[in-house]
């Protein structure tokens, strides 16, 4: 998704895990790594080729999408978190792709299961990480997005996903002018 995003010209802060801060009553994501990773099979959905790109190493068959401006851009700067999205499986289902909101408690849960490492974490730090994601949850809005399972479907899931959070921004921005 990031790589289809950037793509199509959307800025990128983070691909694979973020770093999340949370600061007066504004939660921010901090920028991560200047590339995308992907698989062969993806390069060849996102570009035509699977050679497409260079490979991350020699011995391994992964390769990355360089967010150095030429096909892709890096957002430098951390930014606001406006949205949160919430990939779910692919499926062939004749109404996907398709964006959902879920609950706060179904959004803290999915959260929770997609920590990093968190294994490393003792008790205390996980009571923190749980009332961080519990603050998370209550003051942003989470959606699931169900991806079709046709890679050729991927540029009208990232309309959907730009309208999306587009609409929310525009509803957001209506409900700060009104209070």
């Amino acid at each position: 998704m990031a790589a289809a995003l950037a793509l199509e010209g959307a800025p990128v802060l983070c691909e694979d895990v973020a770093a999340l801060r949370f600061s007066g009553d504004t939660f921010y994501i901090e920028p991560g790594y200047a590339q995308i990773g992907l698989w062969p099979d993806t390069v060849e959905t996102l570009l035509g080729t699977s050679d497409a790109l260079p490979r991350l190493t020699p011995s391994w068959e992964k390769c990355f999408l360089p967010l150095d401006g030429e096909k892709a851009r890096f957002e430098l700067k951390e930014r606001p978190i406006g949205v949160i999205y919430i990939l779910a499986r692919r499926t062939a289902s004749d109404n996907v792709p398709r964006i959902e909101q879920i609950s706060p408690r179904e959004a803290l849960l999915a959260l929770v299961q997609n920590t990093y490492m968190n294994w490393l974490l003792d008790g205390k730090q996980r009571a923190l990480e749980f009332d961080f994601l519990s603050t998370l949850v209550t003051h942003i809005p989470v959606r699931r997005i169900i991806p079709h399972s046709d890679p050729a479907r991927i540029v009208e899931l990232c309309e959907l996903i730009v309208t999306d959070a587009k609409d929310h921004e525009h509803s957001r921005q209506s409900f700060q002018a009104v209070n």
